[in-house]
C-alpha cells in the first residue's frame, strides 16, 4: 500500500468552488476520501446589469430554466435586496445539485421541472416538458457563455419565446499551494487516485493545468456519456459514467475497498 493512500482511491473532485468543497464535505460525512481540485473557476456576468434588468421584469416569463447550480447562485447573487422569486413562476433544472440550489433559494419544490431520475440532461428535462402547449409562451434560459443550444431550439420550435441570459463565466482555475500539491501527489500515484468530472469543458483546462501528461494509468468518473467520451479522448485508462447521486458515488467508493491495491 502506498504510504498515505487508503484501500480505496481517493476521489478527485473537479467541480468550481464553493461546490468543490461543499461536495468534498458531503462525501466525507459518507465515509469517502475526497479531495477539491477544481478544473473550473466561475466568475460574475459579463454585463450585471442585464441580469439586475431581468430581475426586474421576471413576472413576464412563463418558466425560468437554470443550466446549472452555477447559473442560480450568479442568477439569486445578482438580485437587489429585498426581491423574491414571484410567487408561481415555474422554474426548470436538468439535475439534482441544480434543484436543490433553487429550493435553497426559496423556489418551491412544487414548481420546479426536473428529470426525476438520470440521465440528467436537457433531453431528459425536455421530455418531461415536451407535452405542454408553448406557443406564445416566455421562457428565460439563464446560463453561462458557450454551452449547449439544443433546448433553447426545442422551445423555439414549439412556439416559444425564449430569452437567454448569460448570468456568468466560465475559465481555468489558478490553483493554490495546496490544490498543486495534490495535482502532483495524483500525477505521481494515479492508480489511487479517481477523477470524477461533472463537465467536459473542465476537462479542457487539464492539458494547460499539467501540460505533456500522460493519463493512461489514470481513472476517471464521468457524470454523464458525453464527458465519459471526452475523457477517454484525453486518454484517461479507465472511464466509468456514474450518476452525479451522493448515494451512488458513495456506494461506488465502498465497493471500491474491496479492491486489492
Amino acid at each position: 500500500m502506498t504510504p498515505g493512500f487508503g484501500k480505496a482511491p481517493v476521489l478527485i473532485v473537479t467541480r468550481p468552488q464553493p461546490q468543490a468543497t461543499e461536495w468534498v464535505a458531503r462525501l466525507e460525512a459518507e465515509g469517502v476520501t475526497a479531495v477539491a481540485l477544481p478544473l473550473l473557476s466561475i466568475r460574475p456576468a459579463p454585463d450585471a446589469q442585464a441580469v439586475r434588468d431581468v430581475w426586474a421584469r421576471l413576472k413576464a416569463f412563463d418558466m425560468v430554466m437554470f443550466v446549472s447550480a452555477n447559473a442560480v447562485a450568479q442568477f439569486f447573487a445578482a438580485a437587489a435586496p429585498g426581491l423574491r422569486w414571484p410567487q408561481g413562476l415555474r422554474a426548470a433544472s436538468t439535475g439534482p445539485g441544480t434543484t436543490a440550489a433553487l429550493v435553497s433559494q426559496g423556489v418551491p419544490a412544487a414548481l420546479i421541472s426536473a428529470p426525476a431520475q438520470p440521465p440528467f440532461e436537457s433531453e431528459a428535462l425536455w421530455a418531461r416538458l415536451s407535452g405542454q402547449a408553448w406557443s406564445g409562451r416566455r421562457v428565460l434560459l439563464v446560463r453561462g457563455q458557450g454551452g449547449r443550444d439544443w433546448l433553447q431550439t426545442q422551445w423555439r420550435e414549439n412556439g416559444a419565446q425564449v430569452e437567454v441570459l448569460i448570468a456568468y463565466e466560465r475559465a481555468a482555475p489558478v490553483w493554490t499551494g495546496p490544490e498543486r500539491a495534490w495535482a502532483a501527489r495524483a500525477l505521481a500515484y494515479p492508480s489511487h487516485v479517481v477523477w470524477w468530472f461533472s463537465s467536459a469543458e473542465a476537462m479542457d483546462n487539464l492539458p494547460a493545468l499539467v501540460p505533456g501528461q500522460s493519463w493512461a494509468g489514470a481513472s476517471a468518473l464521468a457524470s454523464h456519456p458525453r464527458i465519459a467520451e471526452r475523457a477517454q479522448r484525453l486518454g484517461f485508462g479507465s472511464v466509468h459514467t456514474l450518476s452525479p447521486l451522493l448515494a451512488e458515488v458513495s456506494a461506488w467508493w465502498r465497493a471500491q475497498q474491496a479492491v486489492p491495491r
